[in-house]
């Protein structure tokens, strides 16, 4: 179970992501995000879905500090288990704002494209949120 500590910064995250400015001067149903960190380098990147298939890479404005609450959020959880994650996938759906995170400890390209297309469609499929998967 996590400590407060670490309860309190997956929130601080959500929170982060949810009032960043490029995020929130578009509409969207849920969104799915894509944070790396590995050989020194940190990515983050995702989409925004609206409707019952329109999607666009999403714009996030505030990078550094969600990337920064992210690490923090890393560091906390490394005290407690052997390892550090290497990838996470944060998901958060309206109109309930229900937030989910996922971990992955070893497989630093597990929610990463495993090749490049013009739309790169069933990828952001991939990451989509599911209706049935409960957040």
């Amino acid at each position: 179970m996590a400590n407060l500590t670490q309860s309190e910064l997956v929130f601080a995250v959500g929170e982060l992501i949810v009032e960043d400015p490029k995020i929130a001067s578009k509409p969207w149903d849920a969104l799915s995000l894509v944070a790396t960190f590995n050989n020194n380098s940190e990515k983050l990147s995702g989409y925004r879905y609206w409707g019952e298939s329109e999607y666009e890479a999403a714009e996030i404005g505030n990078f550094g500090d969600i990337l920064d609450k992210l690490l923090e959020l890393r560091d906390a959880m490394g005290d407690e288990v052997d390892g550090l994650w290497v990838q996470c996938l944060l998901q958060i759906t309206k109109p309930d704002y229900a937030f989910r995170v996922q971990y992955e400890y070893s497989d630093p390209q597990r929610w990463s494209p495993h090749e490049m297309t013009p739309t790169m469609q069933e990828f952001a499929a991939s990451l989509r949120p599911s209706e049935n998967a409960k957040l």
